[in-house]
């Protein structure tokens, strides 16, 4: 399994800039998960555990508003990572995460991630700016979706 992870992990742009060991030191803080169209891989307003990295297939994006209505408003690929804020903060999610056809992700617990940071420091600080790297191109990207 831990191979397998690191394979996934390996091919992942989410690990550009890792070494090879780095790489094989965090697959074993993921696990491998397999989703079928239409399951949720996160709900909204639930507690935010942990993040994935969507290795195969495509997944919506959707919130639900208030009065019970759901817009989709983004839709994540291969290579993409969803759920990311909930490592960075203790929050409800903010979205759905539906996978639109088959997918596989891997994942990464809070906890997990806590205990990487515990054993792995240099590894966990990548990690944390691989994710920052995909937080702010998103912020920039409907920063510029507004404005043009």
């Amino acid at each position: 399994m831990k191979e397998d992870i690191y394979k996934l992990l390996k091919w992942s742009h989410f690990t550009d800039g890792f070494t090879n060991e780095d790489i094989e030191d965090l697959s074993d803080y993921f696990e491998s998960m397999s989703y079928l169209r239409g399951d949720r891989i996160f709900s909204q307003g639930t507690a935010g555990i942990g993040m994935g990295i969507l290795i195969r297939g495509r997944a919506d994006i959707i919130i639900r508003a208030n009065d019970g209505t759901e817009k989709t408003i983004a839709q994540v690929c291969q290579n993409e990572i969803v759920g990311e804020m909930s490592i960075l903060e203790d929050l409800p999610r903010m979205a759905n995460v539906v996978a639109a056809e088959e997918c596989t992700a891997i994942l990464i617990t809070r906890p997990n991630f806590e205990e990487l940071l515990a054993e792995n420091s240099a590894v966990a600080a990548k990690f944390l700016l691989a994710t920052g790297r995909t937080l702010a191109h998103r912020i920039r990207s409907a920063h510029l979706k507004k404005v043009i």
